[in-house]
């Protein structure tokens, strides 16, 4: 049966810090059989539960306390996770629950209810990246594992411009992690915290590679030196901010005069509102074609598939002689600058190109505020105010 203990008190850090240091917890007990550890030392919070149905005990780590770490877990935070983790085993939840497992229902969630594009490119970051965590439990994943594994991603032994993008590769697959487990712990039954992965932080200033806007005459440029059916693909990508996959799975039906409906989007479906121009090029390309067809094919008739832009796009920039790291993507950042710059209405901009107001404002900031003082003018209301003889100094 359980064994009484001596209660020690553990709820100020000013209790704990007199305790003496050694390996064996300090234990408290919450109610009968379950009680709440610390171990002097490591500054770590222990649960412990009696079960009864094999007369043994079940012990889990919750993570650091916070007289070792100001953001660490106060003896609220762990007493509530540990009643959490006792409810849970006695009500039988899934606390085997992997990270693969996390891994997997969020994958799935998001071809049910992103698109099949965003699925499969985080399904392939994931499998390249994320795997070799999938074997431990959510419960017992740790904040030390998971920065472990983190830097292991990074060759720290390259140079500081490749150790930039891997850092930036880092967060981005360490988002996708993050997002599949905090998936896991709002509808997983079981999951009895979220600290351990909420403490990794990412790599700061790492995503600083260069946004290349092309003015209206290197656009042209770059139209103008481009042939066949990959400068289809150019025009509409800087009629629409579309990116290339978007464009690629574009068909005939989707385009309806006034519109481009956008039906594998990389945040959802989307509608693309046209201006003349617009409606012009694609009633042009869509011209013939039945409702199922792709709008958009190589030369030889062929679907353009996954990165075949990337070669024809670096040997058009150079003809054109645009700025060497221009990429098709730059494409979508020319798009969006261009507009703001010509006065746009941000929320259309917005639903346009799949992203917020917000996001807008991060990318492309500077050229929001262009042209402010034009744009309240031209919607200022006509008042007459009164005449005065003062002059400015």
């Amino acid at each position: 049966m359980a064994r009484t203990v001596q209660d020690f008190k553990l709820n100020t850090r000013s209790a704990r810090l007199k305790l003496t240091p050694k390996r064996e917890p300090y234990w408290r007990d919450l109610q009968q059989g379950l009680a709440i550890g610390y171990r002097r030392g490591s500054g770590t919070w222990l649960g412990r539960y009696w079960d009864k149905s094999n007369g043994k005990y079940k012990h889990r780590s919750f993570g650091v306390a916070d007289d070792v770490s100001d953001d660490a877990t106060t003896f609220e935070d762990a007493q509530k996770a540990i009643r959490d983790w006792y409810g849970d085993l006695t009500r039988g939840a899934n606390i085997d629950y992997t990270v693969n497992q996390a891994l997997d229902d969020y994958i799935n969630f998001l071809g049910k209810n992103r698109s099949e594009s965003t699925a499969y490119d985080t399904k392939k970051r994931i499998d390249k990246h994320c795997r070799v965590l999938g074997h431990h439990k959510v419960n017992d994943l740790r904040n030390e594992t998971i920065n472990r594994w983190r830097e292991g991603l990074v060759d720290w032994s390259q140079d500081d411009e490749t150790v930039r993008k891997q850092k930036d590769t880092s967060n981005r697959v360490m988002t996708m992690l993050k997002a599949a487990l905090n998936r896991s712990f709002a509808n997983v039954r079981g999951i009895v915290s979220d600290a351990e992965w909420r403490k990794v932080k990412p790599y700061e200033n790492v995503n600083q590679s260069r946004k290349v806007f092309l003015s209206e005459a290197q656009s042209q440029r770059l139209i103008n030196t481009t042939q066949g059916e990959f400068k289809n693909l150019i025009i509409a990508a800087l009629l629409t901010g579309c990116r290339y996959g978007e464009l690629i799975t574009a068909k005939a039906q989707d385009f309806d005069q006034d519109s481009l409906t956008i039906t594998q989007g990389k945040t959802g479906a989307r509608d693309v509102t046209l201006d003349d121009n617009g409606s012009l090029f694609f009633t042009r390309m869509c011209a013939g074609k039945k409702p199922d067809d792709l709008i958009f094919n190589r030369d030889d008739g062929k679907p353009w598939l996954k990165s075949h832009q990337q070669r024809l796009f670096t040997a058009a920039a150079k003809r054109a002689k645009l700025p060497a790291e221009s990429v098709f993507y730059c494409l979508r950042h020319t798009y969006a600058s261009q507009r703001l710059t010509n006065g746009i209405n941000h929320q259309i901009l917005a639903e346009n190109m799949g992203t917020s107001i917000r996001m807008l404002e991060v990318h492309y900031g500077k050229f929001m505020k262009q042209h402010r003082r034009e744009i309240m003018n031209a919607t200022a209301s006509k008042l007459e105010l009164p005449e005065s003889n003062l002059e400015a100094i």
